[in-house]
């Protein structure tokens, strides 16, 4: 790959990031700032006791010793959304990618 190309790619990667800064800015706040990252683990009462937050010990302790449901529900919208995230990463990556090889195809090589 010459200078120019991968110039060209460093710039469309930039470009995607800055969207997807754009787009994921409400959410950021919710997540920790950490976009690629997974999601914090939602507290259990293992964790919570031990510095997690202390809203889900007491909802845990409410619900009792044996239920664990909404722990176990909050892990599945957890899981659900990575995958989310995950999948539109993919999809940008895919975009990026066509771009770049239908420009090299192309013999236009890289924009300067």
């Amino acid at each position: 790959m010459s200078a120019e190309e991968q110039a060209w790619l460093d710039q469309q990667m930039a470009n995607a990031e800055a969207q997807k800064a754009t787009q994921v800015a409400p959410d950021v706040s919710a997540g920790g700032g950490h976009d690629d990252d997974d999601e914090p683990e939602p507290p259990t009462p293992t964790n919570a006791s031990s510095g997690g937050a202390a809203s889900g010990g007491a909802a845990a302790e409410e619900a009792g010793d044996g239920d664990y449901s909404d722990v176990m529900k909050m892990i599945e919208e957890n899981r659900k959304k990575n995958e989310a995230k995950r999948a539109a990463q993919s999809a940008r990556n895919a975009e990026i990618i066509a771009a770049f090889e239908q420009r090299t195809q192309a013999g236009g090589g890289a924009p300067r």
